[in-house]
């Protein structure tokens, strides 16, 4: 179970760095 907990947190900060550079990208073409 806990191994099951450590890889969902480590796809959400997988997904939410990405959405990160996503927004950064973003933000800098403005």
């Amino acid at each position: 179970m806990s191994a099951l907990m450590t890889m969902t947190s480590v796809a959400w900060s997988d997904s939410l760095g990405i959405l990160a550079d996503y927004y950064g990208n973003f933000a800098m073409t403005w």
